[in-house]
This record gives C-alpha cells, sequence and structure tokens, in this order.
C-alpha cells in the first residue's frame, strides 16, 4: 500500500495495510469496500464476501470474472464520488444492505459453491462416459453388420436391410460348400 494513503487517516477513516486475519476482518463490518482501478484475475475475496453475505461497493476492475449485477449483488462504481454515495446509501438504509448482501449471497453459491461446481462436473463428466458408451456400442454393432454382410455376401445371400440380427453360419445346418 502506498504511503500516501496512511496522510488519509481521519475519525471516520482508518487505513490498515495488511490485517492479520482476512476473514476475521471481513466479518467485523457490514459494508466491503474495493475500489481496485486495476488487476487482472478474478478477485477471491469478493466471492468470499458474498459468500459472507456482504454488502460490497466496489469497481468494475474488482468484480472482472464474477457475474454480478450493480444494484442486485452488489455496486458497481468506478468513481470516487460514485463510491461515495453508494456507501452513504448503504448507510442510510440497513435493510438493503441485508438484500445486497442476500442476494450476493445466492450468487457466490450459485456460481462458487465447490458441492455446486462438483455436481456441475460430475453431470458433465457423466454425460461424456454415457456418450462414449454409445459409441462403443454403435461401433460394436456396426462390426457385427459387416460380418454379417460379408457372411451374406460370401454365400450369395441379399443383403440383410431389415433382417433380424443372426448369424447366417446359425442358420445352415451344413456348410453351404457341400450342397
Amino acid at each position: 500500500m502506498p504511503n500516501s494513503y496512511n496522510n488519509k487517516r481521519g475519525k471516520q477513516i482508518k487505513v490498515l495495510g495488511e490485517v492479520d486475519d482476512a476473514y476475521d476482518y471481513m466479518l467485523s463490518g457490514a459494508i466491503m469496500v474495493v475500489p481496485l482501478l486495476s488487476g487482472s484475475g478474478m478477485r477471491v475475496k469478493i466471492v468470499e464476501g458474498m459468500a459472507l453475505g456482504k454488502a460490497i461497493v466496489c469497481s468494475e476492475v474488482a468484480v472482472e470474472g464474477i457475474p454480478a449485477k450493480n444494484g442486485e449483488h452488489c455496486f458497481i462504481e468506478n468513481s470516487p464520488k460514485a463510491f461515495a454515495n453508494a456507501i452513504t446509501t448503504l448507510v442510510e438504509r440497513p435493510n438493503m444492505i441485508k438484500v445486497l448482501g442476500k442476494n450476493a449471497q445466492k450468487l457466490a453459491r450459485k456460481h462458487f459453491d465447490n458441492k455446486e461446481i462438483t455436481k456441475a462436473l460430475l453431470s458433465e463428466y457423466e454425460k461424456l462416459v454415457a456418450t462414449k458408451k454409445k459409441a462403443v456400442a454403435k461401433k460394436k454393432e456396426d462390426e457385427e453388420r459387416k460380418k454379417m454382410e460379408e457372411k451374406m455376401k460370401k454365400y450369395g445371400l441379399p443383403p440383410s436391410e431389415g433382417w433380424p440380427n443372426i448369424d447366417i453360419d446359425d442358420l445352415l445346418l451344413e456348410p453351404m460348400s457341400d450342397i
């Protein structure tokens, strides 16, 4: 954190820098403020805050990779004035803190809960296995059909379109060469 931030301290502003336990720190307040201006990748702390049911005021950069909607799951603001207005709105409307927090928590559970992600992955794996089993069964059926058609051709019989899947050798009582 830049040293210039230390000059911003006041009665209502606490500049903490690094904290010992981020989880305990997130639990200590009702509003989580994340004014990131640069960076890349998903912000895990935002997801953790959402999972804890926090009302979050953040920048667009802070919610990259998170399907949050402004005003529904959090407040997404990009200017200092808009940030201040959003925080003021939440402080003046405690019920809005609860609504945003609950919506954010639902979003986190839906998109980032390990159990839900595991269920979705298992479902996809099951579909892949079923598709593979169908392909293997189809290949086996095609190979058997090809063998049957070769035997029928060998014995001079017409193609087996619509015939039951019976091996022609099972129908012959004696080899054709002996007839």
